[in-house]
């Protein structure tokens, strides 16, 4: 029955989630809601990388099978600059690209992205009535609407940041500055410094939120408390006293509809996720070991993270903040 369903009844039976819990759902596949499939992961083929790797080929082999896509995300790596490819290696078959010590961890993970793909309704397994099994793969509708929609990815810092831009037109000069740091340094191995110039980034957009609130303020009293409490220097009590006045105003239906979801889910879940990473990153007392990876991750929440700031930022430049 499900199999008899046309595209356009696939994609209507997965309508629009709320705003909050869109922000990072791709970002957040593969991590915790996926932890019962776990594997090694090859240090050349980073998790994340490699599972957007994934979707690019898929967005581009809407079918196929698996070893296809083993040399395709393998050969979309060579050319992103990603992977060395091994000297000799067979251009028409991307697998021959790879070093042996990579093989078969590579196959391993990239079958274990597919299962979790069929997991998720992106594909089936099985490309028509006379390749119906593993290996062979089929996009469903859902899945080509996924792939159709995807945004450019950290490795690809032209197209992020024209995206980024896109997205966000109104952004400071100085964010802008920052996150094409940021994008540089992941692009160059330096993921602490990706992580300090995103996290730059970030405070930079909540002190402009800050500063607007403030201007927006029509109580004196309130106002001048709210100078108060954000006289200390650090962005952590800035956030706060923000923060908790933003809530009041939840609460007082003030905000309400996608503002209301960005208050309560989407700013502070990227502010803390991105903060951490720059405090783990910036200060010699907090060692961490820092993967790609998790760089990687939040580097891709950025570009909606900042959108959704301004957003506030654009309500209280036409709407007083009071509760």
């Amino acid at each position: 029955m499900v199999l008899a369903m046309t595209d356009a009844a696939l994609r209507a039976s997965c309508p629009r989630k709320p705003l909050a819990e869109t922000l990072g759902a791709w970002q957040r596949w593969g991590t915790t809601e996926t932890s019962a499939v776990k594997t090694e992961k090859p240090m050349n083929f980073p998790y994340q990388q490699t599972q957007a790797l994934l979707l690019e080929y898929l967005r581009a082999n809407p079918t196929g099978q698996y070893v296809g896509v083993v040399g395709g995300v393998v050969a979309l790596a060579v050319s992103k600059g990603l992977y060395t490819a091994q000297p000799g290696f067979n251009p028409g078959d991307g697998r021959t690209m790879l070093d042996r010590r990579d093989r078969d961890d590579v196959h391993e993970l990239v079958r274990q992205l597919l299962w979790q793909a069929l997991v998720k309704g992106i594909l089936v397994f099985g490309m028509d009535e006379h390749n119906a099994h593993w290996p062979f793969y089929r996009l469903t509708g859902y899945g080509e609407h996924v792939v159709e929609n995807l945004s450019p990815q950290p490795y690809d810092p032209t197209g992020f940041m024209a995206d980024f831009n896109a997205k966000n037109p109104g952004a400071e000069p100085v964010i802008v500055d920052y996150m094409t740091e940021a994008l540089r340094a992941f692009n160059h191995d330096c993921p602490k410094a990706a992580s300090v110039m995103s996290g730059a980034a970030s405070e930079k957009a909540v002190l402009l939120l800050c500063e607007q609130f403030h201007q927006a303020m029509i109580d004196p009293a309130k106002k001048a408390q709210f100078e108060k409490d954000t006289e200390r220097w650090t962005i952590s009590s800035k956030y706060r006293a923000l923060k908790d006045r933003l809530d009041l105003m939840v609460t007082a239906k003030k905000l309400t509809g996608d503002l209301r979801d960005i208050v309560s889910s989407d700013l502070p879940g990227c502010f803390d996720l991105v903060r951490r990473q720059r405090n783990a990153a910036g200060h010699p007392e907090l060692v961490a070991d820092h993967q790609p990876d998790t760089v990687f991750l939040n580097l891709r929440v950025m570009t909606e993270y900042i959108r959704r700031i301004y957003l506030l930022i654009d309500y209280f430049r036409s709407n007083a903040a009071d509760w």
